[in-house]
């Protein structure tokens, strides 16, 4: 039959304990980690909806802007002289 001593007991505590303490850490990894996942993915949500509110921004602002004449480049204003 087998005998244990208390140093075998506290060896056996000592692993038990350090056991449950790796297994619990390990529980609150895989929680923080899901959680991260869901915070991107709300977030990467949110980035799509505010370039979209952006570009209908720019869109909008598009059309309130002065079409440009020609300016130095250009043909320029038409005058009276044009063929």
């Amino acid at each position: 039959m087998f005998r244990f001593t208390i140093r075998d007991v506290l060896w056996l505590t000592v692993v038990a304990a350090v056991l449950i303490a790796w297994l619990l850490d390990r529980a609150t990894l895989v929680n923080e980690l899901a959680r991260r996942r869901e915070a991107v993915k709300a977030f990467g949500a949110h980035r799509d909806a505010m370039k979209a509110e952006l570009q209908a921004m720019k869109d909008w602002k598009s059309l309130f802007e002065p079409q440009s004449s020609g300016g130095m480049f250009g043909r320029g204003p038409a005058t009276l002289n044009d063929p």
